[in-house]
């Protein structure tokens, strides 16, 4: 093993760009971590369709007819951007959002006993909508299984709500291709991403040490900031909008790609450069 040159501009792999500073010794990539929102499937872009069906719902049986779409969706983002479950824990997941639907229609003068069926409606017309289109991003599953062939251990990474994010991978078989162990949703945990502890329960589970995995994630502040708080060999940015890096600065090397399937450029980079 040799130690890498320090790289203080943008650098190419491929596909993929490092713009932090690598001095440290990487060995082989025993691991991959991956996050599942945005990254293995790309939840948002259902989304859109699952905001449509609700908004379906909404036209066809509301009693009204001068409740705007756009002002309850976006009454609805913004509770459930604050609260997106119950912090006592005591009301179901979809309930507590189907009251969330209720005060966005309630807040434009709907009738309250209205507005909680309605809600209810609207949420599970969401939840069927989404949770029937949610697929895997195209070529996730060849790369999980190209990792698993090269003898990499693979752990999918998850922030959320537990029935929530358990409803999602159910959806798209996620246990058919990693193995349900190596399944972590922060919401089971004490703590989720970024902090180190969900990252060194991963590395417990695999047996591997921190520079021996890289984690791969959409999100700077929970997945890469996540990877340099445990130190891992590096971060993996899935950045499709080619957003500027963000702050926090990390110290450990940190790769931007466009798909998490850009992943084989990045790994081939690591190993290469440091192992001869």
């Amino acid at each position: 093993f040799t130690t890498a040159p320090l790289l203080s501009i943008c650098c190419r792999a491929g596909r993929a760009s490092r713009f932090v500073r690598m001095s440290a010794t990487v060995k082989r990539i025993r691991s991959v971590f991956l996050d599942f929102d945005d990254t293995l499937c790309l939840t948002t872009v259902h989304d859109t369709s699952a905001y449509r069906a609700a908004m379906e719902v909404l036209a066809s049986e509301s009693s009204r007819t001068d409740i705007r779409a756009d002002a309850t969706i976006s009454h609805y983002k913004a509770a459930l951007k604050c609260a997106p479950w119950d912090p006592d824990g005591k009301e179901d997941v979809y309930e507590w959002r189907s009251k969330l639907w209720a005060a966005a229609l309630e807040a434009q003068q709907a009738e309250a006993c209205e507005a909680l069926v309605l809600g209810k409606r609207m949420q599970q017309a969401f939840d069927k909508c989404r949770l029937g289109e949610l697929r895997l991003v195209e070529g996730a599953t060849e790369l999980c299984e190209q990792l698993h062939a090269e003898g990499r251990h693979v752990v999918i990474i998850t922030n959320g709500h537990a029935r929530v994010q358990r409803d999602k991978l159910h959806a798209v078989n996620m246990a058919s291709i990693v193995p349900e162990s190596h399944i972590l949703v922060g919401g089971e945990h004490a703590n989720e991403k970024p902090h180190a502890s969900i990252f060194r329960k991963a590395l417990e589970i695999v047996g591997c040490e921190a520079h021996e995995a890289v984690h791969v994630g959409d999100s700077w502040t929970s997945d890469v900031v996540g990877a340099n708080n445990t130190s891992l060999a590096a971060a993996v940015w899935v950045n499709r909008s080619g957003m500027p890096k963000p702050s926090p600065h990390v110290s450990i090397p940190c790769f931007n790609v466009q798909s998490v399937c850009d992943l084989k450029d990045v790994l081939h980079s690591l190993e290469h450069d440091t192992m001869h």
